[in-house]
């Protein structure tokens, strides 16, 4: 089912490529939302944005980042914002 619930929100799923991560940032994108992913491993990164965009394209993007780093987190949640030009919901 797509209702769109969450059409023009935008979600940051912190260890998003795997288990419940991975499926909470499958449903919000069926949800309508904009969705960001994170983990610290690059390939697991891009794996799972590649099966999340081939259904959801456009409305997902992986970052790799240590959530442990202040100062990557920072970063994490700028780029967020530049892509999808707001950030209103973290599931960390």
């Amino acid at each position: 089912m797509n209702s769109q619930r969450m059409l023009n929100e935008t979600a940051l799923i912190t260890g998003g490529t795997r288990g419940i991560g991975y499926e909470l940032a499958r449903i919000f994108l069926q949800e309508g939302c904009k969705v960001a992913i994170c983990a610290r491993n690059q390939i697991e990164v891009n794996e799972s944005v590649a099966v999340l965009q081939s259904k959801y394209p456009n409305h997902v993007m992986g970052i790799v980042c240590d959530v442990g780093d202040p100062l990557l987190v920072q970063d994490l949640v700028k780029t967020v914002i530049q892509q999808f030009g707001s950030l209103r919901i973290l599931v960390a």
